[in-house]
């Protein structure tokens, strides 16, 4: 339902400039998902698109037929800045590794922006990353954030993605601070628009 039927909903957000959603792979993982099936991403040239499409009919009915297919208790919304880090953006591929920072307090944000970057860079060519983004979460967002900011690992194939994975924890876990929570989804994004 979500690609096949939802997606015509999403395209017909007025001023959208990109689509994706990524689901979760549905192949075995070695991470546990009780809590992402997953996410969404919706671009605009600004906020005041964002606020126009946000205000439309079209996205009114967008969130009705959401209503039913998705769990509401499991649903949130992370309003981002994309800052791109590594490759080419326009390249999408099937493997992709979201990493969710979120419940930081408000002085430690910006060094857990700094050292998910700085990890990225470090890390990115041993670990066949071919493209990173940092979606970092805006002050101003409308409704209550899900997450302080995402850290995007774009894959070649499922196989890179799974073998980088252990490596990818391990340095999140030495780089990020201890405290706020952080959840990771391994998804094979469809690009819509």
């Amino acid at each position: 339902h979500w690609h096949d039927v939802h997606g015509a909903y999403g395209l017909a957000i007025p001023g959208l400039r990109a689509y994706v959603q990524n689901h979760l792979l549905a192949d075995p993982s070695p991470l546990d998902h009780p809590w992402f099936d997953g996410c969404s991403e919706l671009d605009f040239d600004d906020v005041a698109a964002m606020d126009d499409a946000f205000a439309s009919p079209q996205l009114a009915a967008a969130d009705e037929d959401e209503r039913a297919f998705a769990d509401p208790a499991r649903f949130g919304v992370v309003v981002t800045e994309r800052r791109h880090l590594v490759g080419d953006p326009t390249v999408d591929t099937p493997a992709r590794l979201l990493l969710f920072v979120a419940g930081l307090p408000a002085a430690e944000r910006d060094r857990a922006c700094d050292a998910s970057a700085s990890l990225v860079t470090e890390r990115a060519a041993e670990a066949q990353v071919v493209r990173a983004e940092l979606l970092v979460a805006v002050d101003d967002a409308p409704q209550p954030q899900a997450a302080d900011h995402v850290l995007s690992l774009w894959f070649l194939t499922v196989a890179d993605l799974r073998a980088a994975v252990p490596g990818w924890l391990a340095a999140g876990e030495e780089s990020l601070p201890p405290t706020g929570e952080r959840w990771v989804a391994l998804a094979g994004p469809r690009r819509l628009r």
